[in-house]
């Protein structure tokens, strides 16, 4: 953690971190909630996400209030966390926070059949307007777990009763991080968190999750997205040595204009489109190369991303890459500190101290050679391509 940035915990186990930003006219904060869809039990599917939807602020003085700042609130869910961020002028700070807090200090009075109902059907239209995804059902087939209900299909016993035994096991002190950053008073964002001390004090255990990875999958998803391919490979856990090794090599690799996969793919004429990203959690994580090129394309698509990762994983990366990509993700982390939206939700994370990267190629070399010995590779698009079986 910065040394600048300080730690406050409230009686019930809240945490509060603060980080300075003197001079800043705008100022951030996010509420992290432990309790993602993995905090979900049986006959629990999606109530990860209808609580956030229910505990998102929806009285019209709020409201009202918020929309005066100028600024933005928004909240999303995943499969850790649940996260509430507002973004506004520094001054309007605590007030926007304290009316966030007080809100999710409610929890499950907050359930009502009508609620329930509403934020239903709001998150049925929600997975109809992003459409299906691809990573989603592949993912499933990696941790050989059920497949993503549809989005209009959450339990079949859900109530707004069973949801609110949800909130109430969940929603405690030690559930829920704060971060802020901004030029603010610190006795002024600990006046503001106050109501979140209403909450109860010990804390829900997560579920256990027993992480078993399926490598070499090779097949179709005919899940509707764009066509093309997907590579997903396990990767360490958050906040490991490991993770920010891979995470530089896939930096290397993937990321930036000047990274060889896009160069070779797009001087080819091969794609028209290249998506990686990592996601990490507690207990692992993933990393996820999407191309998206016509299917006549597919084979010569597979065969230059294999060659090249099966290059990298057995040689390591170039002296010039490995540079390259260390000084991005440096310079990353410069403007992420330089963002008070940005750093408030890591602070709230706890994924702020994630900006130190190795300076050994070979950990590098390492962790990209662990992680593509257990890849998967899928076939994406509308309808099953016959090509499958030729590709490398």
């Amino acid at each position: 953690m910065n040394p600048a940035t300080r730690e406050l915990l409230l009686a019930n186990g809240v945490g509060v971190a603060i980080h300075p930003m003197p001079g800043r006219t705008g100022a951030a904060a996010a509420i992290a909630w432990r309790a993602g869809s993995r905090a979900e039990r049986a006959g629990e599917s999606g109530f990860a996400h209808l609580a956030e939807h229910l505990l998102f602020p929806d009285d019209p003085h709020d409201l009202a209030a918020f929309d005066a700042t100028g600024g933005q609130l928004n909240a999303w869910s995943g499969r850790e966390h649940s996260l509430f961020h507002l973004n506004v002028p520094v001054a309007e700070l605590p007030d926007a926070l304290a009316r966030l807090a007080a809100r999710l200090a409610r929890g499950a009075d907050l359930v009502t059949a009508g609620g329930f109902a509403r934020e239903r059907e709001a998150i049925r239209h929600e997975g109809l307007a992003e459409g299906g995804s691809a990573l989603e059902l592949a993912l499933a087939r990696c941790l050989g777990i059920a497949a993503p209900a549809p989005v209009d299909a959450l339990s079949a016993d859900a109530t707004p009763t069973c949801l609110q035994r949800f909130l109430a096991r969940e929603l405690r002190g030690p559930a829920l991080r704060v971060g802020v950053a901004g030029d603010v008073d610190p006795g002024a964002v600990a006046a503001a968190c106050a109501p979140l001390a209403r909450l109860p004090a010990d804390a829900s255990a997560t579920p256990g999750h027993a992480w078993h990875w399926h490598g070499g999958v090779h097949e179709y998803l005919t899940d509707g997205g764009p066509p093309g391919l997907l590579w997903l490979l396990p990767a360490p856990l958050a906040g490991s040595a490991a993770a920010g090794a891979l995470r530089l090599a896939e930096r290397a690799l993937c990321g930036g204009l000047a990274a060889p996969l896009f160069r070779e793919l797009r001087a080819r004429g091969l794609a028209y489109g290249v998506h990686s990203s990592i996601e990490t959690w507690s207990d692992g994580g993933y990393w996820a190369l999407q191309v998206v090129c016509p299917p006549g394309m597919t084979a010569a698509v597979a065969a230059l991303v294999e060659a090249t990762l099966e290059r990298a994983a057995a040689l390591g990366l170039a002296g010039d890459r490995f540079a390259a990509a260390r000084a991005a993700l440096s310079g990353e982390a410069q403007l992420v500190r330089d963002d008070p939206a940005a750093l408030a939700e890591r602070l709230a994370l706890g994924t702020a101290a994630e900006d130190t990267f190795t300076d050994d190629p070979a950990a590098v070399r390492v962790a990209l050679g662990n992680a593509w010995a257990r890849h998967a590779r899928f076939v994406t698009g509308k309808t099953p391509q016959p090509t499958l079986r030729a590709l490398p």
